[in-house]
């Protein structure tokens, strides 16, 4: 793999999907990002075994190729650069950033076993703002259970039929609800999401 893009791309793409590799785990891949250089770009993947963000960017791509970094290093190191273009070339067993004058080596893995998003259709969909789905979390989610014990305490409960949506946490001490009352959100819809994944929605650059 050998290309070249623009840092604040990268670190726009970096920093949407990161939040969702995993902080800590046995398996070094569900802390990684999973990066896949093509003819249509480079597309950033990353997974901690439970849901999956990717984004597309831009990039001038010498050779294609597919590999891992560990996901946080990476938002470091590019982070820290100063804007203009960088070169990812991969090595054997790494991956070099360059940038100026100056160059950097990253530990890489295998892409092999990266798990790639599953194929689903959906059921039912419902339409609000960013600040709306982000205001409904904020007045639920301490009552989210913390142990896993139960693991659907450990989500909220989505409920909309037609006429009003319903949010509803609890721990089996506590219980939160908040309800929004609005026409033509959406089809009628019952789901329960974690908790993980609306804290990781509300870190989105969106």
């Amino acid at each position: 793999m050998k290309l070249e893009c623009s840092r604040k791309d990268l670190v726009d793409a970096i920093d949407f999907v990161v939040p969702v590799a995993a902080v800590r785990s046995p398996q070094p891949l569900f802390q990684s990002i999973r990066f896949e250089a093509a003819e249509s770009g480079l597309h950033l993947l990353a997974c901690d075994g439970e849901m999956w963000a990717g984004r597309t960017i831009q990039a001038s791509v010498d050779e294609p190729g597919i590999l891992c970094v560990q996901g946080r290093l990476l938002k470091e190191l590019i982070a820290s650069l100063p804007d203009g273009p960088v070169q990812l070339v991969a090595q054997p067993g790494s991956l070099e950033v360059r940038a100026g004058a100056s160059d950097w080596r990253l530990m890489a893995f295998n892409a092999e076993d990266f798990p790639l998003i599953p194929l689903f259709s959906s059921s039912s969909e419902i339409k609000l703002t960013f600040k709306e789905i982000c205001d409904a979390i904020d007045a639920v989610s301490y009552a989210v259970a913390s142990e896993n014990s139960r693991a659907i305490l450990t989500g909220v409960l989505f409920s909309y039929d037609g006429n009003e949506l319903t949010l509803v946490a609890t721990d089996t001490h506590r219980l939160a609800v908040q309800k929004l009352k609005r026409e033509g959100m959406g089809s009628n819809m019952k789901a329960v999401v974690p908790e993980k994944a609306l804290r990781t929605l509300k870190l989105l650059p969106l």
